[in-house]
């Protein structure tokens, strides 16, 4: 053909970019099994939007996650990443519904062992999502930034298909609850 068309009119293009938008922090096989395209397909699109400044990738653990370049911020992105997991997510929403817990209480209410807790507090506590509190021999967990969190949940809430936000985003829109 000789000219290519312009970014985003390509339909396949345009869907994915529209896909990161509402999904922030979607890793490739995700946006493919949404968007029921080729793995293919979707890397090479992906790297089309990168390479024009459209979309961010960044490493995230096992993932390669991608986000609408400007539309969401470095520290939103790194929390959003956390929330995309199914561990750190029920710990969040845990502690977002009790106010604080215990690493005890995290770990039962995750269904997974201290050990498996520990490893993603860390990872929760480098982000800076979490500070834990030695109180005697306890450790007591809270969100160091909780309306954050909530904006970020209420959000993207569509992204989620977990219950706990359904519940969460319900619940706090009944309340009529407001953000400064």
């Amino acid at each position: 053909m000789g000219t290519e068309a312009p970014l985003l009119e390509l339909d396949t293009r345009k869907r994915i970019y529209q896909y990161i938008v509402s999904n922030p922090g979607a890793h490739l096989r995700k946006i493919a099994r949404d968007l029921n395209m080729n793995l293919g397909v979707v890397e090479y699109h992906l790297r089309a939007l990168e390479r024009d400044d459209l979309v961010v990738g960044r490493e995230e653990g096992r993932y390669r996650r991608f986000y609408a370049e400007g539309k969401v911020g470095s520290e939103d992105k790194k929390l959003l990443s956390l929330l995309r997991q199914e561990v750190p997510r029920r710990v969040i929403l845990h502690i977002l519904q009790e106010g604080e817990a215990t690493a005890g209480e995290l770990a039962e209410a995750s269904g997974v062992s201290a050990g498996t807790l520990t490893f993603h507090l860390k990872k929760l506590k480098k982000a800076g999502a979490v500070e834990v509190e030695k109180r005697g021999r306890q450790r007591v967990v809270r969100l160091t930034d909780p309306r954050r969190v909530a904006r970020l949940l209420i959000m993207y809430k569509e992204s989620f298909t977990d219950t706990l936000v359904e519940s969460f985003v319900s619940t706090w829109e009944e309340l009529g609850l407001k953000f400064p």
